[in-house]
């Protein structure tokens, strides 16, 4: 593919979407560098431009989070917050801050910064591969960076498709009562797609005797409705 994709890509602004997908290619084979290229490529040639206001704004969230995968966070941090204060509101701002936040919440920790980029890189692109990573949340005393590190373990488990490990997952938060709004949105989530088991309606059912909110709870029933019709 990524041969394939040197040898055809054109500066043809109708071809911004094969652009697009050539940089997150290369961001999940990790070769920023070469990503960083094109998108220069991208923005110095006018491929895309302000007056192409969706591809231009998702080139200009893909060079922030090239900025973060390249450790570089005062770059990232710098261009995402000109992207959500100018007067364009995109889909990608909540993203961004979502994204300025869980770095605030990491802070110094390397270990875990690294292992949250690996994750980062999947989401970017799913077919990227990730290596392994153990995420001892449990022993982590910060109620932020805990969550935190339940989503990233998550993410981890769906890019290799261990459902099992993702239920057994969810019901250790059930027991350490560490469930909140995004970890059931989370959750609800992963088990839309996938075969209903009564290991995963177990935590749907665990889900609906929590605190959560009551517009959470209604999706989650919405769900066992569907499943059980289906």
């Amino acid at each position: 593919a990524d041969k394939i994709y040197g040898k055809n890509l054109t500066k043809n602004k109708n071809h911004l979407q094969f652009w697009l997908d050539y940089i997150k290619l290369k961001i999940a084979l990790k070769d920023f560098n070469n990503a960083k290229e094109l998108l220069n490529t991208v923005f110095n040639d006018h491929i895309t431009d302000i007056f192409s206001a969706d591809s231009f704004y998702e080139f200009k969230f893909m060079d922030a989070v090239l900025s973060l995968l390249e450790r570089n966070v005062n770059s990232f941090n710098d261009k995402a917050n000109q992207i959500v204060r100018d007067d364009f509101i995109s889909d990608f701002d909540n993203d961004l801050l979502k994204l300025i936040k869980d770095i605030g919440i990491i802070g110094n920790d390397e270990v875990f910064l690294s292992e949250y980029l690996e994750i980062l890189t999947y989401k970017m692109d799913p077919k990227a591969k990730t290596e392994k990573i153990v995420l001892d949340f449990e022993n982590e005393n910060d109620a932020g960076k805990k969550i935190l590190m339940i989503e990233t373990k998550y993410y981890y488990l769906a890019s290799k498709n261990e459902n099992s490990q993702i239920v057994e997952l969810f019901n250790r938060i059930i027991t350490l009562n560490l469930l909140d709004n995004n970890l059931s949105k989370i959750f609800i989530n992963f088990s839309k797609p996938v075969k209903m088991t009564e290991e995963i309606k177990s935590v749907l059912l665990l889900i609906l005797k929590s605190s959560i909110s009551e517009e959470i709870k209604a999706e989650v029933r919405e769900i066992i409705r569907e499943k059980q019709i289906s």
